[in-house]
């Protein structure tokens, strides 16, 4: 089987491998559904921002999507188009805007060999040109699907929630000093009816917001070690049951560290398995998220990897965080 490689995500301690598509792979009606992430302009100040897109009729490899971009303030409704080998090319006018971007889908497969039942992640690198009467813009996407496809919002009622604080460790691939620190996330899963800041409000989807930082980091270019704050967004899946009692999710996320305007921003994904053991007499089931993650110095970086292979992170390594105490 041919497989196109993602070796910055591929062989963190088995926990994960990356596919971009192999002909069979590649599902017409698995686009369908809500995608969210960040972006990035290209222009004078590249500025980034995030990204919402809901994909829709996915027939005879073409599909409408519906993009939210922040140069616009307003939805694009554009025709598309993926082929067999996982090729995205987006084009389309939407009023006084003529959309045109093209880019890769990549198929993540979140869990070691063994395994039962687990969906995979899906993620897309886009590079997008916008054309106006009166502005122009053009840049680079990140968008991860929300598990689930159509069924997002009412994935199943077995769901394991995010919410929470969790905190744990990270360790670089590399090893080095410091060769890695603490990681703690702040997650909330978005709600049907309730958004992301109502906790009441209706039933938990398989899309999540919040942020989560890394300490003791170590940037190409800067010799101190330094912490960094992402904004985030991602997805967990439904639960599935395995040989042990346990129950483990698909999770994925990516994070952009906020920078300033005059410098690119950092990108993370973050691939891995929400797993809650199974109960054990009166002992309540025990939740970790674990997994890979792979630290980029810009938007170009992974736009490149994705479709070409290689690997263009600046760092990568292994996580894993446990539920902490909420603030």
């Amino acid at each position: 089987m041919n497989r196109l490689r993602f070796p910055a995500l591929i062989g963190l301690i088995g926990l994960m491998g990356l596919i971009a598509g192999p002909a069979h792979a590649v599902r017409e009606a698995a686009l369908d559904g809500h995608w969210m992430g960040f972006g990035q302009s290209g222009g004078p100040i590249p500025v980034p921002y995030p990204v919402e897109a809901d994909i829709v009729g996915t027939k005879n490899r073409r599909f409408m999507v519906n993009v939210l971009l922040p140069a616009v303030q307003r939805s694009l409704k554009v025709d598309g188009t993926i082929s067999d080998s996982g090729n995205v090319n987006i084009q389309g006018r939407d009023g006084e805007f003529h959309m045109d971007a093209h880019g890769k889908l990549a198929i993540v497969q979140p869990g070691p060999p063994g395994t039962n039942n687990l969906p995979a992640v899906q993620l897309v690198a886009l590079r997008y040109f916008l054309d106006g009467s009166r502005s122009h813009d053009d840049g680079f996407i990140l968008l991860v699907q929300a598990q689930g496809g159509t069924n997002w919002q009412n994935p199943g009622p077995q769901q394991t929630p995010v919410d929470g604080h969790w905190m744990g460790d990270w360790k670089s691939a590399s090893g080095g000093i410091p060769g890695g620190g603490c990681i703690e996330m702040d997650l909330r899963q978005f709600r049907t009816g309730g958004g992301i800041d109502n906790p009441n409000g209706g039933t938990l989807t398989s899309a999540f917001g919040g942020m989560f930082h890394m300490e003791d980091v170590l940037l190409p270019y800067i010799e101190t070690p330094v912490m960094l704050v992402f904004d985030a967004v991602g997805t967990v899946g439904v639960p599935a049951v395995q040989k042990d009692g346990s129950k483990v999710s698909s999770f994925g996320a990516i994070g952009l560290c906020p920078s300033d305007p005059s410098s690119t921003a950092i990108i993370a994904i973050l691939i891995g398995l929400l797993t809650e053991s199974a109960p054990i007499n009166e002992i309540p089931p025990v939740c970790n998220i674990r997994g890979g993650y792979a630290l980029y110095g810009s938007f170009f970086d992974i736009f490149t990897e994705i479709p070409k292979g290689g690997n263009t992170s600046f760092d990568m390594g292994t996580f894993m965080v446990t539920p902490g105490p909420d603030d």
